[in-house]
């Protein structure tokens, strides 16, 4: 069963919203950009290394595994996929080349104490400043 919330950005930003640095990220939808699924695609930008998108949802899986496609808008974005069970978390670097070309990132986290419910959070840390990061078809399971 997919965990994330409007995954392919069809229905706008929300649930999704900036985390690390927020004022400084900023989100939007549109329907430019060679959607990789759908008709939309999310546009996160950041004009402070670091800042970060994310969306928490309730497991009480064993593990999980994240993906998301990613690409960018005019120049090649560096930027990072965390997932993050309480105080840990597991990161995947990773660079999303131009459009319209499309990177398949993912990741995987064993959580702790499975069998009891808690929140995980997907979050895109993103370190390439004033550029944007596309990302679409992005879910958990």
């Amino acid at each position: 069963m997919a965990l994330l919330q409007n995954p392919s950005f069809e229905t706008g930003v929300p649930p999704w919203q900036p985390e690390n640095i927020p004022n400084a990220v900023g989100l939007q939808t549109f329907s430019g950009g060679f959607p990789r699924s759908g008709g939309f695609v999310l546009a996160a930008q950041t004009n402070t290394s670091g800042g970060s998108v994310r969306q928490d949802f309730p497991s009480n899986a064993p593990s999980v595994f994240a993906f998301a496609w990613v690409s960018s808008w005019s120049t090649p974005v560096a930027a990072r996929l965390t997932l993050w069970d309480g105080g840990t978390s597991i990161d995947v670097p990773f660079t999303a080349p131009t459009n319209p070309n499309w990177s398949f990132i993912t990741n995987t986290m064993e959580l702790a104490n499975p069998g009891q419910m808690r929140q995980v959070r997907f979050e895109i840390y993103i370190f390439t400043t004033n550029a944007f990061l596309l990302v679409d078809s992005a879910n958990a399971f």
